[in-house]
């Protein structure tokens, strides 16, 4: 008489839990403080364009992906500088001491 061979019972496969992505957190914008002194303001536009430009150039080599800079801040530049050479007293800011009271984002 032969043996009857036992059937070996199959294992089940565990379904592997697939893993939740993790939200990234949006940074918050610094807001820029308003300035309202020109000459303050005048100085405080071309440093926030040199910025611009410096970050451009980082990012181009930093990472490929996003290329541009916010071109906002750049078109926006020499109309602001067109409008403050415009205005007829320019020459009397010369002369004029900046606002004690105003607090400028840097160094001048």
């Amino acid at each position: 008489k032969k043996k009857k061979k036992k059937k070996k019972k199959k294992k089940k496969k565990k379904k592997k839990k697939k893993k939740k992505k993790k939200k990234k957190k949006k940074k918050k914008k610094k807001k820029i403080q308003k300035i309202y002194h020109l000459r303050n303001l005048f100085l405080y536009f071309l440093e926030r364009a040199a910025c611009m430009l410096q970050l451009a150039k980082e990012r181009k080599t930093r990472q490929t992906g996003r290329k541009t800079t916010r071109m906002t801040e750049r078109r926006r530049l020499p109309e602001f500088c067109a409008a403050f050479f415009e205005m007829q007293d320019v020459a009397d800011l010369s002369q004029s001491r900046p606002d004690p009271s105003v607090q400028v984002p840097f160094s001048t």
